[in-house]
């Protein structure tokens, strides 16, 4: 089955060739997926470099995945720089794909503009969501219920990754909202995502997929699957455990999806592709849900 890789990030240092990185990322079944640029002034300081101005970052990116066929290019914005909006304007220009945010001492409802722009610039929005491993005490503006401000902005279409570990019940009541909200509106451009990129140690994944999956949601379309790996050296052997886990935990969830059936709040039970074949939930997980987050289409 071909998968696409939601989280691959530029660090500092050697990477790995183009032709290097597709080889690693084929030997997982990875045909495509998104490449982040490296991290904004803001980061700097954890990381102990001395990164490029914004230009170079978008110009290093682009310049990557001009090599890497199906890896899409997403700039990484801090929303606190007073040209944000030109960063992303001029992103999308040069042709930048999605743009990526963490939330490290600020609220994503301080920046209902900005995101607003995203949208009207039809780009996707991948948020770091769950406890941040930084220095500083700032996973309190990343729990799920930081983001439920984003339903003020008209079209957006926006990933919280990691599954928002260790608030993962947040994030699926937060998925559920959403898509009550555009289904009683009729907004359907305006769509959340579940990436569900680790995140989750071992021993939580089940747990968290299967309240995601049984949640009465319809969420087959909602997931996307990621790694967190990086192009300095794709990690072919984590890609492929964490491939293989969710594959068996998608098995174990259709096998017993009775025990998650009741009726929803319109008297009809939600099954949402959980009496169907495995392999079409993976298929959704692995690929199709990443192409329609990447290209502003529904799939329902």
């Amino acid at each position: 089955m071909q998968v696409y890789d939601n989280h691959i990030h530029f660090d500092e240092g050697k990477c790995d060739s183009p032709d290097a990185f597709l080889e690693k990322t084929a030997a997982a079944n990875v045909v495509g997926g998104t490449i982040i640029s490296l991290y904004p002034a803001s980061f700097r300081k954890y990381q102990d470099s001395k990164s490029n101005d914004y230009r170079q970052r978008i110009d290093q990116v682009l310049e990557y995945t001009s090599k890497t066929p199906g890896f899409n290019p997403f700039f990484w914005v801090d929303p606190k720089e007073e040209n944000a909006i030109d960063q992303i304007v001029e992103a999308k220009k040069c042709g930048i794909k999605g743009i990526k945010v963490i939330c490290n001492n600020f609220y994503a409802g301080d920046y209902i503009d900005l995101w607003q722009k995203v949208a009207d610039e039809n780009l996707p929005l991948l948020f770091h969501s769950g406890i941040l491993w930084d220095e500083e005490p700032s996973s309190l503006y990343n729990r799920p219920l930081a983001f439920e401000s984003l339903m003020k902005v008209k079209g957006l279409r926006f990933a919280l990754a990691h599954i928002s570990w260790p608030w993962c019940d947040e994030c699926v009541a937060l998925y559920g909202k959403f898509k009550h909200v555009s289904s009683y509106t009729g907004n359907e451009t305006f769509r959340m995502y579940v990436d569900t990129t680790p995140g989750t140690p071992p021993v939580y994944r089940y747990e968290a997929l299967r309240k995601l999956y049984c949640s009465n949601y319809p969420v087959k379309h909602g997931t996307i699957f990621g790694t967190d790996c990086s192009v300095n050296s794709y990690d072919t052997k984590w890609a492929n455990a964490w491939l293989e886990q969710d594959s068996r935990i998608m098995q174990k969830i259709v096998d017993n999806y009775a025990d998650c059936l009741l009726p929803n709040a319109y008297g009809a039970h939600n099954r949402d592709g959980l009496e169907d074949n495995v392999e079409g939930l993976l298929r959704a997980m692995f690929a199709e849900n990443y192409l329609a987050f990447i290209n502003g289409s529904v799939k329902v």
